[in-house]
């Protein structure tokens, strides 16, 4: 028998689940964007971006699925075409991570180029910023529902498409998106590889 999902909007509490989920679905990124390349003060970074105005880790424009009450996956996603949630800011990141963060990214310039085209601002798209599961609620349909959610959130505001990045070697991820009509538009490749994949709704208004 399987197990109800229930997805609801994330809290502030949801902070270490997605921490970890976001983490796991960056393939990297997130570590050198947020934390100069460690862990630990990628976490510290979040915490501050996880509650501040509108970014592209900001609470509110997450969901998490849960299973009989304990958190399983995540979604964070936005309307590309007005929402602050497209753009991390160097005077966000300075607040969040002080002057270390700065001259990281003064260094590393790839690093803020590929971000900002990650969540970059577009005229029609429904963007998947972050789409985790568990590693133990895996192949419970936990994936399933979250991108019916988030087709759902693109048709509420008459968005014809959704788009999201992936690794181009996350198999299984890129299956899952296969499976909901996303098909592969372009790669980034520096400096760490992406594709973009879209998918154009059905009775989008």
């Amino acid at each position: 028998m399987m197990s109800t999902i229930v997805v609801r909007p994330a809290s502030e509490t949801d902070f270490n689940f997605a921490f970890d989920r976001i983490i796991s679905a960056g393939g990297g990124l997130i570590e050198r964007v947020l934390g100069g390349g460690r862990e630990d003060r990628a976490r510290k970074v979040m915490q501050v971006l996880w509650t501040a105005e509108p970014n592209p880790f900001y609470y509110q424009a997450s969901l998490v699925a849960e299973i009989k009450g304990t958190p399983a996956g995540l979604l964070t996603s936005f309307d590309a075409r007005n929402s602050d949630c497209a753009s991390l800011s160097l005077p966000l990141l300075a607040r969040a991570g002080g002057i270390r963060l700065i001259a990281y990214h003064c260094l590393h310039p790839l690093l803020g180029i590929q971000s900002q085209r990650l969540t970059a601002k577009t005229t029609d798209e429904w963007y998947i910023n972050f789409i985790a599961t568990a590693p133990r609620y895996q192949g419970l349909g936990v994936g399933n529902a979250l991108m019916h959610e988030a087709s759902q959130q693109a048709r509420q505001v008459g968005l014809p498409k959704c788009s999201l990045f992936v690794e181009p070697a996350n198999t299984p991820a890129i299956q899952l998106y296969r499976k909901h009509g996303f098909v592969k538009q372009y790669q980034l490749m520096k400096p760490v590889p992406f594709v973009k994949m879209t998918a154009y709704l059905a009775n989008s208004t």
